[in-house]
């Protein structure tokens, strides 16, 4: 109430979801927190890393079978079948 936020919005930047927090708001809550130059540099910085990092690159998922794991499905008898991390389906 001090800061001027929802308390849904407090839990949520408590929690550390600080994507999108506005500097009006972080000067808002430092200052109902009463927070000393430290502590404010602390908490600007947090934000700053929450809103520099952007979505990060998903891994390489391989999408070919090794020649060593074709060859075992091959010999096999009964059916199988061979999946990437995304599930994807490689080979029957």
């Amino acid at each position: 109430m001090l800061a001027g936020v929802s308390v849904d919005y407090y839990v949520r930047l408590e929690r550390g979801n600080l994507t999108g927090v506005s500097e009006s708001v972080l000067h808002s809550l430092a200052g109902a927190l009463r927070l000393d130059d430290t502590e404010r540099a602390h908490l600007f910085d947090l934000a700053r890393n929450a809103n520099s990092v952007g979505l990060r690159p998903r891994a390489s998922v391989t999408s070919r079978v090794r020649p060593g794991l074709q060859r075992l499905l091959d010999s096999m008898s009964g059916p199988a079948y061979l999946r990437n991390g995304r599930l994807d389906l490689l080979c029957l």
